[in-house]
């Protein structure tokens, strides 16, 4: 008993220091908050580049707030897109049809 609890120790240990090698967010949270964050970033292109980085913090945190997520998971998220470019490009894909649904309902719209 006495030599095994140093093991179960350090398991414990080992264990608690592991990087998460998993998405914390779900598929579809994480495309609405990719999506999300791209367009804040076209809009904040749009005002002086003064108040940019600014804008891009408010708009970061009110994208937080609407999905109801964290900026750790999200960073931790994207980091781990940064690798896995399958996903991305299903993220990626998945936005462009929900954009071109949009587009098609505005148009249908407008007739």
């Amino acid at each position: 008993m006495n030599k095994t609890l140093p093991l179960v120790f350090l398991l414990m240990a080992f264990l608690a220091c592991r990087k998460r090698d998993t998405y914390s967010l779900d598929r579809q949270v994480l495309q609405n908050v990719v999506r999300d964050i791209h367009l804040a970033d076209i809009v904040s292109q749009r005002h002086p580049s003064s108040y940019r980085d600014s804008l891009r913090q408010a708009y970061l945190e009110q994208i937080m707030k609407i999905h109801g997520v964290n900026s750790e998971d999200v960073f931790h998220d994207l980091k781990l897109l940064q690798s896995d470019l399958e996903l991305l490009d299903t993220l990626y894909q998945g936005i462009l049809q929900e954009q071109d649904s949009l587009l098609k309902l505005h148009r249908y719209a407008l007739n």
